[in-house]
């Protein structure tokens, strides 16, 4: 016969494993080298009002980057979105709806904002205007290095 201690004891066992596990996992399953980054972006000495801001590996980071919204001249990008340490190309841009006469200049073969990622092109959309110069977005010269932890990282921008 089973002792009523003994029955007790091994009915939580299974339930003591997967709380062990759980622990296990979080404490070793997530990437060793998790990173945040936060900041500032300013154009022409005036914070960036709304925009986003993408991070781009370069060769030799792993990972797939991230990105987040610039709101009031300030972004951040959380480890959870898989950020990890490296080397980025950072892609800064924010956009307004075109006037009609720009939105007409448009057809001329002038270049277009690229949609933002998660963004369906909308066609009948109003056309969006590029504040931001081509060599912190379509043509990006901004870099920056991302250690594990949290980072911060302020961009001022010019024209």
């Amino acid at each position: 016969m089973v002792k009523p201690q003994k029955l007790c004891s091994l009915a939580l066992f299974p339930w003591a494993m997967v709380a062990a596990s759980l622990v296990l996992c979080v404490a070793g399953c997530g990437p060793r080298d998790a990173a945040s980054l936060s900041g500032k972006v300013t154009f022409d000495g005036q914070p960036v009002a709304n925009g986003s801001i993408r991070l781009l590996p370069k060769e030799g980071t792993t990972g797939h980057g991230g990105g987040a919204a610039i709101v009031n001249g300030s972004y951040e990008i959380p480890a959870s979105v898989g950020l990890v340490a490296g080397d980025y190309s950072v892609v800064i841009s924010a956009t307004r709806e075109a006037t009609a006469e720009e939105a007409a200049k448009m057809g001329d073969g002038e270049e277009r904002p690229e949609a933002e990622e998660g963004e369906a092109d909308k066609g009948d959309a109003a056309p969006k205007v590029q504040l931001i110069p081509a060599k912190y977005n379509l043509k990006t010269t901004l870099t920056v290095q991302v250690s594990t932890g949290v980072n911060t990282k302020d961009f001022d921008l010019e024209k």
